[in-house]
C-alpha cells in the first residue's frame, strides 16, 4: 500500500515537474515573458467594444491587438509567442468576433508560486 501512494506521489511530481519545464521553457524569452507579464497585468482593466455602449463579457482580458501596439510587433511574432504560451498552458485565447481575449491561466501561476516558495522554505 505505502509503494503504491509513493509511486503515486512521484508520477504526480513528475506530471508537475514537466509543467513546469514547459513553463519555464516558454518564459525564457524575453518577448514572451513581457507579453505573458502585460496578459497578467491587463487583466484588471475593462475592455469593450467601441462601436457599442456595451462592456464585453471578457471585463478582465486582455485583447491581441493591444499587444501586437504595446510591444510593436508583427502580428506573426505575436501570434507565435501567443501559440507558445498557450501550449505551455499559460493562456487562454477566445475569439469573439473579431477579437482574441487572452486571459493568463490560475493553475500554473499556483504552481510556479508553490515551487518557488518551496526553494525559498529550504
Amino acid at each position: 500500500m505505502i509503494i503504491m501512494e509513493l509511486s503515486m506521489c512521484n508520477r504526480e511530481f513528475y506530471k508537475m515537474n514537466d509543467r513546469l519545464i514547459k513553463t519555464f521553457s516558454a518564459l525564457s524569452n524575453n518577448q514572451r515573458l513581457a507579453i505573458f507579464q502585460k496578459i497578467c497585468e491587463k487583466t484588471h482593466c475593462c475592455f469593450y467594444d467601441s462601436t457599442s455602449a456595451e462592456i464585453s463579457d471578457d471585463l478582465y482580458s486582455c485583447n491581441v491587438g493591444e499587444i501586437s501596439s504595446t510591444f510593436e510587433l508583427a502580428p506573426a511574432t505575436v501570434s507565435h509567442h501567443l501559440k507558445e504560451l498557450k501550449n505551455a498552458g499559460l493562456i487562454n485565447m477566445q475569439r469573439k468576433g473579431k477579437f482574441i481575449y487572452l486571459t493568463p491561466l490560475q493553475e500554473p501561476l499556483e504552481e510556479l508560486k508553490l515551487f518557488f516558495s518551496g526553494i525559498l522554505n529550504q
